[in-house]
């Protein structure tokens, strides 16, 4: 695939940060080198409170200092490792404000400095508009998911969901440095990623490795592992995620009416749901025929606005669908598959089939959504920076004025 001179800048922008962002060592006489870092990462991030967890081979115990500023004196958090990992938690912040922190300690065998630096802002209270990013299959740890990180970076998102497939081959705990820690460095730092597990990510462990490097909600279906299925909520907007890996008997009984009763639930005005295997898809893989039996009623009577999905690799965008039928927007669900992260590039097959909207496979690719209070607007960005396609959705309150009521109709621009 042919690099573009913008892009070429951007990479170069990417790699000069890579050498001088918030991670470093110093000794007497020596010049700064960048060590081995995992973290630090930004996670369960809300109104009042956010986690910062961080991993460095060799590094006895630490302390996370928040940088004084106008409404804060300063607060310090000393923690030791504990399974591989730091966790530091923040509680009782101000909603809305920006915190700047940074992670101080010393290196085991040599004593010598270890210091991480980042900030994070923590949402408002009433916040109804805000950006998230969606992206999956990613970590093949090449110039591709260098190209799109800086791309994302760009866009400056709240949060960032992950569709699974976030390190290959196998989700091995010593491919996450080079194809996880690295790429996202920047992002990590200020923004929380929220994973689900991919296929690959399962291959090591029944996908431990991933569980143990994240921070993630513990509010998942009862007998099915922590973390694996979550839910959280981020200003107007309910997300849910899935492990689409568990087998059918346990997505039936377990996961299915625990999807809808978490959707269901939800007062916000939207309802976002995501998970690794497409269902309306047209690629390489085929759809996985359990979510298509056992989830889809679940998302459609739970009302759910968008799902996403990864593991073919290309963007697909369908029509609102309903028991399989094109539908209304208001009626409707609309299915994402955005697996272009930054591995590999899959064909659609064509022709299209008549549920898609809209797809893209000329390049890798990530997904930005606006939500402002009732509307909605998602844009597919390449690797180039462009915007390849484009949707927007608008909710009109219903007469009892709550948000989930119908819907105007939806905008559809298709490009490539």
């Amino acid at each position: 695939m042919k690099l573009r001179n913008a892009t070429v800048a951007g990479l170069a922008a990417v790699l000069l940060a890579a050498g001088t962002w918030a991670l470093w060592r110093t000794g007497p006489g020596e010049h700064p080198e960048i060590p081995r870092p995992a973290g630090p990462m930004v996670q369960l991030l809300t109104p009042r409170s956010f986690a910062v967890v961080w991993a460095l081979e060799g590094v006895g115990p630490a302390v996370l200092r928040l940088l004084p500023s106008a409404e804060l004196d300063g607060r310090t958090v000393t923690m030791d490792p504990r399974d591989g990992r730091y966790v530091a938690r923040l509680d009782d912040l101000l909603p809305g404000r920006a915190y700047s922190y940074e992670v101080c300690g010393r290196e085991a065998r040599t004593d010598e400095p270890v210091r991480f630096a980042g900030s994070v802002r923590t949402p408002r209270e009433d916040c109804r508009s805000f950006r998230f990013e969606v992206l999956g299959d990613s970590g093949g740890g090449g110039g591709a998911q260098l190209r799109v990180e800086w791309c994302m970076r760009h866009h400056q998102p709240d949060l960032i969901l992950h569709t699974g497939d976030v390190v290959y081959e196998t989700g091995a705990r010593e491919s996450y440095p080079s194809r996880f820690f690295r790429p996202y460095q920047q992002l990590m730092a200020g923004v929380p990623f929220y994973p689900v597990l991919g296929n690959h990510d399962v291959m090591t462990d029944d996908g431990e490795p991933l569980l143990q490097t994240f921070l993630l909600p513990e509010n998942g279906p009862e007998g099915v592992g922590p973390e694996r299925c979550y839910w959280f909520d981020h200003c107007d907007a309910r997300f849910v995620g899935v492990d689409s890996n568990l087998e059918e008997g346990v997505m039936f009984s377990r996961v299915a009416p625990w999807l809808e009763e978490t959707l269901s639930q939800a007062t916000t005005t939207w309802r976002f749901v995501y998970f690794h295997h497409a269902i309306y898809t047209n690629a390489r893989n085929a759809a996985d025929q359990k979510l298509l039996a056992y989830l889809v009623p679940a998302l459609e009577r739970g009302g759910a606005d968008i799902v996403f999905a990864g593991h073919n690799h290309l963007y697909e965008r369908s029509h609102p669908l309903r028991g399989g039928q094109i539908v209304p927007a208001d009626q409707g669900v609309v299915y994402v598959t955005t697996g272009a992260g930054g591995s590999s590039v899959y064909a659609e097959r064509l022709p299209p089939p008549d549920f898609l909207a809209a797809f893209y496979d000329d390049d890798f690719s990530f997904t930005v959504v606006d939500v402002d209070g009732p509307r909605l607007a998602l844009r597919q960005i390449n690797s180039d920076n462009e915007v390849v396609d484009e949707w927007v959705r608008e909710k009109r309150p219903s007469p009892d004025g709550r948000p989930d009521g119908p819907s105007r109709a939806s905008a559809d621009v298709y490009s490539g």
